[in-house]
């Protein structure tokens, strides 16, 4: 039977008690120097609120006179302002109108927006509505590129039947949801506000993002309803209650903060700049009605309490922090008008600012996990439930099975830059070892599977604290410049160093990776709980323990040994104990690069400490490992991980376009008469972990680089230049190994990537991959590919449909023009202008 659960006050006092403990601060309408500075836009003297008190100074008359008004079909401003009095002016005249009689009025009106079409369906595929204060990004590069959508969008006209320019946006369907009285449930970890009964969970009006899939309703704390994200919250009270603003203040606190924590758990997700949290408030007393907006602030505190910051005060949890921004009446002609504006300015950040934002984190999470557990870039893995538009465009399977690595390193200097770093440093980096005596078996593995380790293995190189560790041997510089160039790097330099050019287009090869090996190397737990440098609290770093049943026992030669094959550096050798047994868990993932669009295929280790200390004092003993006892072999991690090293062609391409991650649990039985008797099953972390809040909570503390940042924990992180994948030799049919793979293109030379939109602006928009391997070296081959990849469709990228805009296919037209042109002028070509 469940513990009987607490009842609130009736008086509100408890209620207010719990709204002061959990940090919900409702700051009235405070002057703009109080204002979050967090939602400053940057480059410019304004504030996320401003647009508000410029709204406040609307009046009705004075904007008739100057033909203020939208004109826009169907109703424009006027008529809605003046429809929303009258209602409001009728209920005045009812005795005793009751809150849903007050509601069904006046909301149909305030909130129509959120319920209808964004473009015209059934005409001309324009824009159904204008707004006269379109909501901006707040950083400068989002706000241009985001005045170049508007740009492009065209408004519609009823009178046209035919559809000659559909919006860009592709948003047939409704992109809202609002509904009414639906009870929003608290984290399943907060047992203190779930043990309350009474406590407020219940708005009049939600609204929220339309959940187009089954795994976004994982972000969804609205019960028994389709909705993704909710943004905006409506409290309502009947003039004849008058319960106070204050009380229904207190009555939203908790719906606010639900959403806001939800929302910072989904933007929080991507490694890229992006906009806060925020949630928008409306309460009304019959005609008397307010905003608020709610964010999240990290506040800092005295040295007493909470985690240290790097100036020595102390980071606290952030704090939800409502402001008043405005205050008027529907039965005013002004109220009535500044209220529809405000409306209407929240539905353009609704849908220009917040939609892409969180849809983009969502494809990313979805791709990643069938839980709202990854909340971290490098650990994504395929959903049953992820958006498959992409991979519907592609219509081919691909005829070239992995095959057999080749050492086709990049040796000049253009290429490096090209390919940029992407692995986070750290103050020390981890010691690997080198082994002596390896065994015959491992020894035969390694040579024959990739030929990568080297026999000289009492060669060493010295890694300083600060810099990243390569592993690298002597002889691997002197293997890179005896081996040739990838003939794509050629074509890839010229897109790059064409000023007008580069951030508009460039050319990758399905078949080249980079290979990284990083390691989080937890040596000493207590200081991992306490250090100052991560503003995470000791409770939540407790978190990383649930990851710790999956973990095996490998030895810290075979992890030396399975970097060296893996990013095929030479071995390095340290003092300690080569035959040292540690726990270790280990993911794989697959990215393209969010600077140039290279493939990544990138292997995460977390080493876990001998001892670990509970917060009780004594030592701490995991009962059930979900792995087995036996230590994992070099041969067998080396033949398992061979299928994830030989991915190429377009299954490549779209595995590192989903963000795909896999998790290894080896199995004690034989495997095609391997002697070891061990066994890779491939897993995705959707299907291991049974709560998605753990997991979430563990890969987002592996994201901080401050947690590991001291001599005792540290990062090792290794990589390689540019590898080229051969399918010519060695074939592994990897569609019965690994799970969830996308469908690869069997008859497709290349295809088109589309950048996302949360990517540096600087990065080319759009990438040719070419997938065959001979006859692409020249300007009318590519140019060939470049027209197959459009006429086919291939494309894959992260919106809805991916129907160019006209200036877009302008673009690629001169893209093809320009390839023929810039082969014989090296590189340097006027043919490309405003995109």
């Amino acid at each position: 039977m469940p513990p009987k659960k607490e009842q609130l006050s009736k008086d509100g006092a408890d209620l207010a008690r719990l709204v002061e403990k959990y940090d919900i601060h409702f700051k009235g309408p405070v002057p703009p120097e109080e204002w979050p500075k967090h939602l400053q836009f940057e480059g410019v003297l304004r504030h996320r609120f401003s647009v508000f008190r410029e709204i406040w100074g609307n009046r009705y008359e004075r904007l008739k006179r100057k033909r203020g008004f939208e004109n826009v079909r169907p109703g424009n401003m006027k008529e809605r302002a003046d429809e929303l009095r009258r209602r409001a002016l009728k209920l005045r005249d009812n005795l005793n109108p009751n809150e849903s009689t007050w509601r069904a009025n006046i909301e149909q009106v305030v909130f129509d927006r959120f319920q209808k079409d964004v473009i015209c369906r059934e005409h001309c595929g324009g824009e159904i509505h204008e707004s006269k204060y379109e909501a901006e990004p707040l950083t400068t590069d989002a706000r241009n590129q985001l005045q170049q959508r508007r740009l492009e969008r065209v408004q519609c006209n009823i009178r046209h039947r035919a559809v000659e320019f559909s919006s860009m946006d592709r948003e047939r369907d409704a992109i809202f949801n609002d509904e009414n009285e639906h009870e929003i449930e608290h984290e399943s970890d907060e047992d203190e506000l779930r043990s309350k009964s009474g406590l407020p969970m219940k708005p009049d009006k939600v609204i929220g993002l339309t959940s187009r899939h089954q795994a976004d309703m994982l972000w969804n704390p609205v019960k028994g309803v389709r909705m993704t994200c909710p943004f905006l919250v409506v409290e309502a009270k009947k003039e004849s209650t008058t319960p106070g603003f204050r009380s229904i203040e207190r009555q939203t606190a908790f719906p606010i903060r639900r959403l806001l924590r939800l929302q910072a758990h989904v933007l929080g997700s991507r490694k890229v700049a992006h906009e806060p949290p925020l949630v928008w408030f409306f309460a009304y007393q019959g005609e008397e009605w307010r905003l608020y907006a709610g964010t999240l602030e990290r506040r800092r505190r005295s040295r007493s309490s909470g985690t240290a910051g790097a100036d020595g005060g102390r980071l606290e949890e952030p704090q939800v922090c409502v402001y008043d921004l405005w205050h008027g009446t529907v039965e005013s002609q002004d109220g009535a008008l500044q209220l529809l504006q405000i409306v209407d300015h929240i539905w353009t950040w609704a849908r220009d600012i917040y939609r892409p934002g969180i849809r983009t984190c969502l494809q990313d999470l979805n791709n990643r996990d069938s839980s709202p557990a990854s909340t971290v870039q490098f650990y994504g893995t395929p959903s049953v439930y992820s958006d498959s538009t992409s991979l519907s465009n592609i219509r081919r399977q691909n005829s070239a099975p992995s095959g057999q690595l080749q050492n086709t390193f990049r040796p000049d200097q253009t290429a490096s830059a090209y390919i940029s770093e992407h692995v986070s440093l750290s103050r020390q980096p981890l010691e690997l070892h080198s082994t002596q005596n390896p065994s015959a078996e491992d020894s035969k593995i390694v040579r024959n599977v990739s030929d990568v380790i080297n026999d000289d293995q009492n060669e060493q190189i010295e890694a300083r604290p600060g810099m990243m560790s390569h592993r690298q041997n002597p002889r691997d510089n002197a293997r890179r410049a005896s081996i040739p160039a990838h003939p794509i790097l050629r074509w890839a330099d010229l897109h790059l160093e064409s000023a007008e050019f580069s951030s508009f287009a460039t050319v990758c090869h399905a078949n080249i990776a980079r290979f990284t090996f990083c390691i989080r190397d937890i040596t000493d737990f207590e200081v991992y709980l306490s250090n100052a440098g991560s503003e995470y609290t000791r409770r939540e770093r407790w978190q990383l323990m649930d990851i710790y049943r999956i973990s095996i026992q490998i030895s810290r030669t075979t992890l030396s040994r399975f970097e060296s094959y893996w990013t095929q550096r030479g071995l390095a050798e340290t003092t300690s104990s080569p035959d040292e047994i540690v726990r270790a868990t280990i993911f794989f993932h697959t990215y393209l690069h969010h600077m140039n669009w290279q493939i990544v295929r990138e292997i995460v280790c977390v080493i876990w400490p001998s001892e670990i200390v509970s917060e009780d004092g004594d030592l701490l003993h995991i009962s059930s490992f979900v792995q087995p006892a036996d230590v994992v072999s070099c041969a067998t991690l080396i033949r398992e991980f061979q299928p994830l090293k030989q991915l190429n062609g377009g299954q490549s391409v779209l595995c590192a376009h989903n963000d795909y991650t896999f998790l290894p649990f080896f199995e004690q039985f034989g495997h095609c008469g391997v002697p070891d008797n061990q066994h890779i099953i491939w897993k995705t972390p959707g299907g291991v972990f049974p709560s998605g809040i753990q997991l979430k909570a563990c890969i987002k503390l592996l994201r901080d680089d401050a947690l590991f940042a001291f001599p005792t924990n540290g990062l090792c992180a290794a990589d390689t230049e540019p590898i080229t994948l051969s399918s010519t030799e060695t074939q592994i049919d990897v569609s019965g190994i690994l799970p969830g793979l996308p469908d690869s293109m069997a008859q497709a030379s290349s295809l088109i990537a589309i950048k996302p939109t949360s990517w540096p602006m600087r990065t080319a928009k759009f990438c040719l991959f070419v997938m065959q391997e001979v006859g692409f070296d020249t300007a009318k081959a590519l140019k060939q590919l470049l027209e197959d990849a459009v006429r086919n469709e291939n494309m894959i990228g992260h919106r809805s449909e991916f129907l160019l805009t006209k200036n877009e296919q302008a673009g690629i037209n001169r893209w093809a023009e320009w390839l023929l042109i810039v082969n014989e002028d090296s590189g340097m070509s006027t043919v490309i202008n405003n995109f």
